[in-house]
């Protein structure tokens, strides 16, 4: 049995159907237009609020009556029609269904055909890499960033032939064998790091002028983090130093403490207190045989005591300055033993 068969044939008498539906256009549209004629240019008042709401609502209703008169005829026209589309719809399910299983067993093969293909094709792509002696590692940035896209979205293609794709493939060799050199001749002399970022961005964008851009500004990066790194970790040390400077200033204070506490002699019992004397005006004080009046020397301030020890300080020649600039501040003498 063949498809020629199968047709859908229409047996209602599609010519019976009305071409148009006819009803009294003109003369309802007459009868609104002088009817709603009085509305034009309408001012409502607050005389008139009650009056122009009962006009709303007439309107509403002859709007509500066409309204109704529209549906009613379109659902008994369409009635039909939805039978009809339903039917329809049902079988061309089944035709989808029998479509759908063949598809699936197509695609199946569609994927095996390609996976063969694929396979073939990356061997010849080593085969040709093999040949030109650069390590294997620029070929697979290569490969990941450039050729297997290629591969995979056009290569594979049923119009597109193994020769085809194997001149293609001899293209991005020559290519890359080209940008590589020059970019592992440019980088010779460079870190690693700076030299796989150079493989990278060649592999990604075919373009040497770019590749430079990028390397130029990932090392100026790399500088600047580097820098901050260094700067900060010399910051750091400036503190620790600060820090023990301070702890031993505190600590030879501290020893000197306790050095002059040790060494101070024992302070005599102190006297009984004796009532202050009063000490005599000028018109109560003797006077000498000359006539003089006589006045009580006063004792002169004594002197702060010095204190001396010995101790052993071990640092940095930085901290043993800035120990020796804070000796100078508070006026302690240092010296070598």
């Amino acid at each position: 049995m063949t498809t020629d068969a199968i047709q859908l044939r229409i047996t209602t008498d599609m010519g019976a159907l009305p071409a148009a539906i006819e009803f009294n256009y003109q003369e309802l549209k007459g009868a609104l237009e002088q009817y709603l004629a009085k509305f034009d240019g309408l001012m409502v008042t607050e005389d008139d609020i009650r009056s122009a709401a009962l006009d709303r609502a007439e309107i509403n209703r002859v709007a509500r009556t066409i309204a109704r008169a529209r549906i009613d005829t379109k659902k008994r026209y369409l009635e039909p029609f939805e039978v009809f589309e339903m039917r329809a719809k049902e079988l061309e399910g089944l035709c989808k269904a029998a479509e759908g299983k063949i598809a699936e067993q197509l695609e199946a093969f569609e994927r095996q055909r390609m996976e063969r293909k694929l396979a073939r094709l990356e061997e010849m792509w080593a085969g040709k890499v093999a040949a030109t002696g650069i390590a294997s590692r620029h070929w697979d940035l290569w490969f990941d960033e450039q050729v297997s896209t290629k591969i995979k979205g056009c290569w594979l293609n049923k119009g597109v032939s193994e020769e085809q794709a194997g001149a293609a493939m001899d293209a991005e060799v020559s290519r890359c064998v080209e940008l590589v050199g020059a970019v592992e001749q440019m980088y010779a002399a460079a870190d690693d790091e700076t030299r796989e970022k150079a493989r990278r961005e060649i592999a990604a964008t075919m373009d040497l002028q770019a590749t430079l851009r990028q390397v130029k500004a990932f090392q100026a990066e790399r500088d600047a983090l580097a820098k901050a790194a260094a700067e900060a970790a010399a910051r750091r040390e400036a503190e620790k130093a600060r820090q023990a400077v301070e702890a031993a200033a505190r600590a030879e204070a501290a020893a000197a403490a306790h050095a002059a506490r040790l060494n101070a002699p024992a302070a005599p019992a102190a006297p009984a207190p004796q009532p202050a004397a009063s000490q005599p005006t000028p018109e109560e004080a003797p006077e000498d045989d000359a006539g003089d009046v006589m006045v009580a020397p006063v004792a002169p301030a004594k002197p702060p005591k010095i204190l001396s020890f010995t101790a052993r300080i071990t640092g940095t020649s930085e901290q043993f300055q800035q120990l020796r600039e804070a000796a100078d501040r508070i006026g302690v003498a240092i010296q070598r033993i």
